[in-house]
C-alpha cells in the first residue's frame, strides 16, 4: 500500500506529475479521409426509394377508393335494378 502504516485510506506521497507535449517539428498530419470509405447508398437514392414506396402506396389507396365506390355503387343501385325487373313501368 502506499499509506503510511499500511492503512490504504490514508493517501500516499504525490506522484510526479509528467507534462504531456508534442514532440519536436510537431505531431505528424493525421489522415482520415482515406480510412473514411463510401458505406451504404447515397442519400438521393434512399430519398428517391422512399418517395417511390410512398407514392405507390398512395397509387395503391386511390385504386381501393375507386374499387371500394364502384363496389357501393352496385350495391346501392342493386333494389332498383330488381324494382325495373319485376314493375317495367314504374322507376
Amino acid at each position: 500500500w502506499r499509506g503510511g502504516g499500511g492503512n490504504p485510506f490514508v493517501p500516499g506521497p504525490p506522484a510526479p506529475r509528467v507534462q504531456d507535449i508534442p514532440p519536436r517539428g510537431g505531431s505528424p498530419p493525421i489522415t482520415y479521409t482515406s480510412q473514411n470509405k463510401p458505406r451504404g447508398p447515397p442519400g438521393w437514392a434512399i430519398w428517391l426509394g422512399a418517395i417511390s414506396f410512398i407514392s405507390f402506396g398512395f397509387f395503391r389507396v386511390g385504386q381501393t377508393n375507386k374499387e371500394r365506390n364502384l363496389n357501393k355503387k352496385e350495391k346501392r343501385e342493386s333494389p332498383s335494378l330488381v324494382c325495373v325487373c319485376f314493375f317495367p313501368n314504374r322507376t
